[in-house]
């Protein structure tokens, strides 16, 4: 969002923004076959915007599953013949013990079982590949599936159906209507007379009607060196009624007086340590009376105090 300059009372025409903006690229290759919504739609975090082409995935999807199936088979097979094959050598073991068979056969017996349990162990192995490779191409046709990572406004659209989109493509963008602000600038030797937190009045350009407030929420800590100015963000209070790029005016209030009656600190009642823009209460004697007068303390410096007429 471009900044605009202070100038006078009020700012050039500026842009009301959205500081939690969303770019929805496209995660893999493919065609758009389809779109579901439209710049200036409202769309909630996770609601599908769009669709690419999904034929190819969804026969590769089926066939990975088919295979999975398949290799599950494989691996209930072996898992039989383990168990076969430890009760032969259970068999085996009891038959040498009574001197029915020769180490030979017993052996064998050892050795089949070695066999079954190392081709059972493969087999699982191979389903497990078979379902992770189901799972990955279930991932890609997810992707084909373009949802809205926020909720928002959709704020521009830049693919058209069946356009060949490309990994990593814009696709649309999505501004959040809350909260919305304002960005200005302000002359460094200015840039005291507004602060953080601070409520400035909105108008539309060429008008002096308030149409709404704003709160400003950030002060740039580094002076653009450029314009030799400060940057602020202003949040809109009750933004939602306004678009996003309404142009309005910034209505700031007159630079206060630079004219500054020094006094003592010692002055202040109560042994008061004024701090600078704060309201004070001086005790003064007017025509042989004791009077009160309530002034702003523009600066502090030393053991002195600048005062002036309150705002």
């Amino acid at each position: 969002t471009r900044y605009g300059t202070v100038t006078g009372v009020q700012t050039c025409a500026l842009p009301i923004s959205s500081d939690h903006t969303a770019l929805v690229l496209s995660q893999r290759d493919g065609i758009l076959v389809e779109v579901r919504v439209q710049e200036g739609d409202r769309v909630a975090q996770g609601q599908e915007l769009a669709r690419l082409n999904e034929d190819d995935l969804r026969a590769q999807f089926r066939q990975s599953q088919i295979e999975v199936e398949r290799l599950k088979i494989e691996e209930q097979q072996y898992e039989s013949l383990v168990k076969v094959s430890r009760t032969e050598l259970a068999q085996e073991e009891a038959l040498f013990k009574d001197g029915l068979n020769s180490q030979r056969q017993l052996d064998r017996a050892k050795y089949k079982l070695e066999e079954a349990q190392h081709e059972w162990d493969k087999a699982r192995l191979a389903s497990r590949t078979g379902q992770a490779k189901a799972e990955a191409i279930r991932l890609e046709l997810d992707k084909t599936i373009i949802r809205a990572p926020i909720g928002g406004v959709i704020t521009h659209r830049y693919a058209s159906l069946g356009t060949n989109i490309v990994r990593n493509e814009k696709l649309f963008e999505i501004a959040q209507t809350a909260p919305l602000e304002v960005k200005f600038q302000l002359p460094q030797a200015d840039a005291g007379r507004i602060r953080p937190g601070e409520s400035l009045a909105l108008s539309l350009p060429g008008e002096e009607h308030t149409i709404a407030h704003a709160r400003v929420a950030r002060v740039h800590p580094i002076v653009n060196a450029a314009g030799n100015s400060v940057g602020y963000h202003a949040e809109l209070r009750g933004g939602e009624a306004f678009r996003i790029g309404t142009a309005v005016d910034v209505l700031l209030r007159p630079m206060p007086s630079t004219a500054m009656l020094w006094i003592p600190l010692s002055a202040f009642p109560h042994r008061i340590v004024p701090t600078r823009d704060s309201a004070q209460t001086l005790l003064l004697l007017e025509n042989g009376r004791a009077a009160e007068r309530r002034v702003i303390v523009r600066e502090v410096e030393g053991g002195q105090a600048g005062i002036g007429d309150r705002k």
